[in-house]
């Protein structure tokens, strides 16, 4: 009986380690992707430029600074939290204004904690979304969507 226990609590072990070794080289190698396209400028919503400030992709916190690139710009932080990573789907489109840039779009059946606020501010607009919007070069396509197809479909 006891070996029996101890087969048994040795794979459910197994699984639960292979299982967190997985998402954890999702998540690194979705970050080394998204790293890549710090620097890059795009078209913000109000038509002025933006670049592409540091991008963090982890399962904890996604997080994206965009820099302003204007006379009186700021840098805005905007940073989704206490993510549901079982439901989602995803899609992408392209960056406003460059063409070499593309935008992933994560939707979540549960939605995220989200702020934003400007970089160095402790203040912070909270609120809930169902999208999360990373960056991501757009000749690295194939390789994000090959990554998120392997963890989520």
């Amino acid at each position: 009986m006891k070996k029996v226990i101890l087969l048994f609590v040795f794979f459910v072990s197994f699984f639960t380690i292979n299982a967190q070794t997985k998402d954890s080289e999702f998540f690194k190698k979705v970050q080394k992707l998204v790293s890549k396209a710090e620097g890059e400028k795009f078209l913000g919503l109000m038509g002025n430029d933006n670049k592409v400030g540091d991008q963090i992709f982890s399962f904890d916190v996604v997080s994206v600074t965009e820099i302003g690139k204007g006379k009186y710009s700021s840098n805005w932080v905007h940073e989704y939290s206490n993510i549901d990573w079982t439901s989602l789907s995803y899609f992408y489109g392209g960056a406003r204004g460059n063409d070499k840039l593309s935008v992933f779009y994560i939707k979540l059946k549960k939605a995220c904690s989200f702020s934003h606020h400007v970089e160095g501010e402790k203040t912070k607009d909270n609120d809930k979304r169902n999208t999360i919007e990373i960056y991501f070069l757009s000749k690295h396509l194939d390789e994000i969507k090959a990554l998120f197809d392997g963890q989520y479909r």
